[in-house]
């Protein structure tokens, strides 16, 4: 991964198709359907600000804005991610890989 990132989240098409990357390079990036870094403009289930990782002294963490319909497995709080974990917001589903 390139210098100043701390991840890649890969939009996965299928069990082990990519397609699409986004690196991970702020400390904080939100994901939604219109507001965040990453958006997916035609999900319904995906909410205006869905989601937000993070990453601080080598720990990333997922939690959920307030979503309608939740984040994987409903999350409520901060979750700790570690490499190769999938997420599921809406319809989209990701696989985050960690330095």
């Amino acid at each position: 991964m390139p210098a100043g990132t701390w991840g890649r989240l890969c939009v996965l098409a299928g069990k082990d198709r990519v397609a699409n990357a986004f690196l991970l390079a702020a400390p904080e990036v939100y994901l939604g359907r219109d507001q965040g870094h990453v958006t997916f403009p035609h999900d319904g289930y995906v909410s205006g600000k869905h989601a937000k990782l993070t990453c601080k002294d080598g720990v990333a963490k997922l939690s959920d804005t307030g979503s309608r319909n939740g984040t994987y497995v409903r999350i409520t709080a901060e979750h700790d991610l570690k490499s190769g974990d999938l997420l599921l917001a809406g319809q989209q589903l990701f696989r985050i890989q960690l330095q």
